[in-house]
């Protein structure tokens, strides 16, 4: 079983400008209050008035439930503790209820705000912080990065040298066997065309002496 909240707020725009509040769809009651406090500070800080309409949804294996509903006007002074205030709100306005089913609500809003604190509103201030911690941790970054990359161009150009250093004599070997391969070839050709052209001059000189007789 888990009770949670959803609360919509209507921020007058100066107040949304400012302090850029982001309200979740759905909030622990823990989270809650600390928007409820942030709200608060908001009205005071503006002088604005901020109308709310809060629901407490019990979700369970069985699906999901309404177990309280209520709409209210957060100003400057008022209440932010939510036990508090729908306390106040089943006096007030629900006087017919059994006690007994508004203690049963009470000790779901006492459980509720017995969990572990997860925020997930922002404040327009705490993003501010978040985003110069990041620019700094940039900065830093930079500032490191250059001797990292130098050391990788170093080590690229020591193994490049250890590589030729390595395959220069067998290149070199590759090399001399081919330029004796190109000198024993061009050898061959011109032994033949010098074998071709005497064997050719007697038959030659013997067919003009037959001619001649």
């Amino acid at each position: 079983m888990t009770v949670y909240a959803e609360l919509q707020a209507k921020i007058p725009l100066k107040a949304q400008v400012k302090n850029r509040i982001k309200i979740p769809k759905r909030m622990s009651l823990v989270e809650l209050n600390q928007l409820l406090e942030t709200l608060e500070q908001c009205c005071r800080s503006m002088s604005v008035t901020i109308p709310l309409s809060l629901k407490i949804v019990e979700e369970s294996v069985t699906g999901t439930a309404t177990i309280f509903s209520n709409d209210w006007a957060m100003a400057a002074g008022k209440q932010t503790n939510i036990l508090v205030l729908i306390n106040y709100a089943l006096t007030e306005y629900y006087p017919d209820t059994p006690q007994d089913q508004k203690d049963l609500l009470l000790s779901k809003i006492e459980s509720g705000l017995n969990e572990p604190e997860v925020v997930s509103f922002e404040v327009s201030n705490q993003k501010k912080e978040r985003k110069e911690a990041q620019q700094q941790q940039n900065i830093l970054d930079l500032a490191v990065e250059p001797r990292g990359i130098n050391a990788g161009i170093q080590k690229q150009t020591v193994q490049s040298l250890f590589q030729w250093k390595t395959a220069a004599p067998l290149i070199l070997s590759y090399i001399g066997l081919a330029i004796v391969c190109v000198v024993l070839s061009v050898g061959t050709a011109m032994y033949m065309v010098t074998a071709n052209t005497t064997v050719g001059q007697p038959t030659t000189a013997l067919a003009q002496t037959e001619t001649t007789t």
